[in-house]
């Protein structure tokens, strides 16, 4: 579909310690974003919102013409770019077998819609009939009016279809995407599409947007890219990213590299970066690439790195990465003629010019550093106290993108020391520990940094149990913390029950410092029993 190419705003590095690190070159920070797209299709959710920062522009309403839901897409601002709004079935390139099954002969297009189209763009309807991948019908229509109320869009196909079509592709959009990416404010809202002249519309085709997906998105934090995976298959820490050479879009033929950059790419040259000024260094990141059809395709991955000064180009470096099934090291060496101010680092799925053959080519990237990056700085977080027996997590926070971490421990289990970057331990004695941790990677070992914790013991709490008499009540009273709660929800030490049969109760109390106890207690329930009564009379007129 229409690519909104990489997003608004670029995230500059803030530190100049010793080199300049990039910013989360680690690939670990990412943030998520839920929202929901119309069930069997393609739409500019799923391209825009690859996107960074790219807004939310198909969405499900309640407005429909008829049922429960219709599309409603917008074409709109995004940063200095614009994201254009449109839904559609397969893919409107011309020249590509690509759609969904459909073998009636239709006679024409049937829809309801509503419209704010901005001066000087309009909204598009497009059909693409095909037969054994040749195009046998195409008919493109304009919608060049606003309308505030659904409005019959019936158009009948002019030339009619010459044959019975295998695959049909179609697609709405918000604004003339064909020519451009369409003026922000273009609103289209369509529901109840079928196709006439036809007893059956395609399998799957939900002309109506009745069903809708829940769709989740990830977006790297730092950077700027376009179809981004966050992966767990990688190098160190806990992510790595992914991209992978996706099926052409909306309006080309052409198949589409995804892309990482720091940089900002508006349909012209790159601008932005991050600060950098060390002149002479190396570049050093870790990949795997698994080219498309392997081991037929040619296709390759590519890296760029790109030095400015006051903004002007003073030196660049670049590199293919070929197949490898296991995480390689890449080494950059530069020497630049003189300091830069900023640099430009992008990495491509696939090899220019994108053939349709590179479909599925995937390339995982993982710690991105400069070698004149300043060894790591030892860091981690925990609580201050704990408690008996209570597991307590260590965390990592370490800068320079460690790639090995020694924990010391003093009487936990495990016991003395850990090699985990976030373990979790247990102190079974009472009493202050010390915590200490080195951070390393592969140029150096950061200082020791120690904490202390104190370990409490648990409370120990206890509660009475009572018998009553049915219709009665009993109190409970626990003891040895410092506030309580009753598996009821109930709170406070003193608890006044009045159960109609047994039951058991527990309560957890706690200390001042936070550490848990509990105890339970059963309240018996006493019923008085039904006598057995024998009644003996006289019958006074007889001897009986």
């Amino acid at each position: 579909m229409k690519k909104q190419l990489l997003s608004l705003m670029t995230v500059f590095a803030t530190g100049f310690a010793f080199g300049q690190t990039i910013p989360n070159g680690g690939f670990e920070n990412w943030t998520t974003t839920n929202f929901e797209d119309p069930q069997y299709w393609a739409c500019s959710n799923d391209e825009s919102h690859s996107n960074n920062y790219a807004p939310v522009n198909a969405v499900k309403t309640t407005d429909a013409y008829h049922g429960t839901y219709a599309i409603k897409i917008t074409t709109v601002a995004n940063g200095s770019d614009t994201a254009g709004g449109f839904f559609a079935h397969g893919n409107p390139g011309n020249g590509l077998s690509v759609g969904i099954p459909y073998s009636e002969t239709p006679t024409g297009i049937r829809l309801y819609y509503k419209a704010n189209i901005m001066p000087g763009d309009s909204a598009l309807v497009l059909a693409i009939f095909k037969n054994s991948g040749n195009t046998i019908g195409q008919y493109l229509y304009k919608i060049g009016a606003s309308q505030s109320s659904y409005t019959l869009f019936n158009q009948t196909f002019s030339p009619a279809l010459p044959m019975t079509p295998d695959t049909v592709v179609f697609a709405c959009a918000a604004g003339n995407l064909i020519v451009n990416k369409g003026m922000p404010g273009t609103m289209l809202q369509v529901d109840s599409i079928s196709f006439t002249g036809v007893v059956n519309q395609p399998t799957n085709f939900n002309g109506d947007f009745e069903l809708w997906q829940n769709t989740t998105k990830n977006s790297l934090i730092g950077w700027n890219t376009n179809l981004p995976i966050k992966t767990t298959n990688k190098y160190s820490g806990n992510y790595a990213l992914e991209l992978v050479t996706s099926p052409p879009g909306f309006g080309n033929n052409q198949a589409q590299s995804a892309r990482c950059s720091n940089a900002i790419s508006n349909y012209g040259p790159p601008t932005g970066g991050s600060p950098y000024t060390t002149q002479i260094d190396t570049l050093i990141f870790y990949y795997k690439y698994l080219p498309a059809n392997y081991p037929v395709s040619t296709d390759s991955g590519r890296f760029f790195l790109t030095f400015f000064k006051n903004g002007a180009y003073i030196g660049n470096q670049s590199k293919l990465l070929p197949f490898s099934i296991n995480y390689k090291k890449v080494e950059i060496p530069f020497s630049l003629g003189m300091a830069p101010d900023t640099v430009q680092i992008s990495f491509e799925s696939s090899k220019y010019p994108v053939q349709n053959s590179y479909i599925g080519s995937d390339l995982t990237i993982d710690q991105l550093y400069f070698k004149s990056q300043a060894v790591p700085v030892s860091a981690f977080t925990m609580p201050a106290t704990g408690c008996k027996g209570v597991p307590i997590q260590l965390v990592d926070s370490s800068t320079n993108m460690p790639t090995s971490w020694q924990w010391f421990m003093t009487n936990s289990s495990p016991s003395n020391n850990s090699n985990l970057q976030n373990p979790i331990i247990t102190y079974t004695n009472i009493g202050t520990f010390t915590v200490s941790l080195q951070a390393a990677d592969s140029f150096g070992t950061g200082s020791y940094i120690s904490k202390v914790i104190t370990i409490y013991n648990n409370p120990v709490v206890s509660v009475n149990s009572a018998t009553i008499c049915a219709g009665t009540s009993a109190t409970l009273t626990a003891n040895g913390a410092s506030t309580y709660t009753w598996n009821t929800s109930a709170t406070g030490s003193i608890y006044m029950v009045s159960p109609s049969a047994n039951t058991g109760y527990t309560v957890v109390g706690t200390s001042t410092v936070g550490c848990l106890g509990s105890a339970s207690s059963n309240v018996k329930v006493l019923t008085a029993p039904v006598p057995d009564i024998c009644m003996v009379t006289v019958d006074s007129l007889s001897i009986n």
